[in-house]
């Protein structure tokens, strides 16, 4: 799944096509949430099981006892929370062939109470707080994706699959709580879609120069230098820096040679390059645009842990998804959640006190 704006080059079609979707409420959303890890839970012929990203591999590991987790990951805090949602969940109504995933945001012992009567969890970089009392739930989880024939399908009622015959299961769908966008955003949508049309540009490119151009945006983001108003002033730069690397970490001078050949392509990309960033900054803003509206509607508080306290911030983003479920574009304050996931100066989940 692609951040939006990056789809301007990581796709052949151009990603403005989304904002007319958007635009007339042709996409469903879907909010991304921070959990860690994903978990997949599915039933075939030998009953419930619980997965993880591995799942799709040749030879998938699928844990259908307590002894196959430990087997696997042995006597390891990981193995100890896929345990529990594989206990959690066995009497779930998922059905043979049925298989869904969804982020873990907490087990047992994971949930704090706040002095206002509040819940609070931290699985990985974002610290959640939820009215209620979470204590006595065994197993937190969100749903994003049901899988059919191995094919991600966004935006199901997942937690009607699942069922609510599963004792200590605190489980809902990522499309929950999001309202549609407002009427004044679609406005300016609109507005800036003539921007873009008006600096739009065909283009192709090499797949060297693509590939670079998005490391070279996210390594923008991890060093909080990306701005919204463009960033190609540094790209040249970042190419040569990259040839060097390639060139200098070989001996033979043959070998040196065919390495800066591969480079050619690049620098014949690099003037066009100034229009193609210019595209990609207009869509950054757009999809910022999209955020400010999205955010508007949550019961759920989101922070950021540093040594001082806790921080606001936005949630982590979210999931544009197309009629048909299956093509999905990320929607994401890249500068706040992205940075940091990076900076040394936010506390995560996995950093004990």
């Amino acid at each position: 799944m692609d951040h939006f704006e990056d789809r301007i080059v990581l796709a052949k079609k151009n990603p403005i096509h989304w904002i007319d979707d958007i635009c007339h409420d042709k996409v469903t959303w879907s909010r991304k949430w921070d959990g860690a890890p994903s978990i997949f839970v599915g039933r075939d012929k030998q009953g419930i099981y619980v997965a993880k990203k591995g799942i799709f591999n040749k030879n998938p590991k699928l844990y259908y006892t307590d002894d196959d987790i430990r087997n696997d990951l042995g006597d390891s805090p990981l193995a100890d929370k896929l345990f529990v949602v594989l206990l959690t969940l066995k009497d779930c109504d998922l059905e043979v062939d049925d298989l869904v995933q969804g982020d873990l945001l907490f087990t047992r012992g994971d949930i704090t109470n706040t002095s206002t009567g509040r819940s609070q969890f931290q699985a990985n970089t974002i610290v959640y707080q939820a009215d209620g009392m979470l204590n006595s739930e065994w197993v937190g989880i969100v749903w994003h994706t049901r899988y059919i024939d191995a094919q991600a399908h966004y935006g199901h009622d997942i937690k009607s699959m699942v069922g609510e015959n599963c004792h200590g299961l605190y489980h809902f769908n990522a499309d929950n709580e999001i309202d549609p966008l407002d009427e004044d955003t679609k406005t300016l949508l609109s507005y800036m879609k003539k921007e873009y049309n008006r600096v739009k540009t065909d283009f192709s490119l090499n797949q060297m120069t693509v590939d670079l151009y998005i490391r070279y945006i996210n390594s923008r983001i991890k060093e909080g230098t990306f701005s919204h108003d463009g960033n190609i002033t540094g790209f040249a730069n970042f190419v040569v820096d990259h040839m060097t690397r390639a060139v200098d970490s070989v001996k033979r001078e043959e070998t040196k040679e065919k390495r800066t050949e591969l480079y050619s392509p690049v620098y014949d990309d690099l003037h066009k390059m100034v229009v193609v960033d210019k595209m990609h900054s207009i869509l950054y803003k757009m999809k910022m645009v999209i955020l400010k509206s999205l955010n508007k509607s949550s019961s759920i508080d989101t922070y950021l842990k540093t040594k001082t306290g806790l921080r606001p911030t936005s949630h982590e983003g979210y999931v544009a998804i197309n009629a048909h479920g299956i093509d999905a574009v990320k929607i994401v304050d890249r500068q706040e959640f992205s940075f940091a996931n990076f900076s040394p100066e936010v506390i995560k989940g996995w950093i004990k006190d």
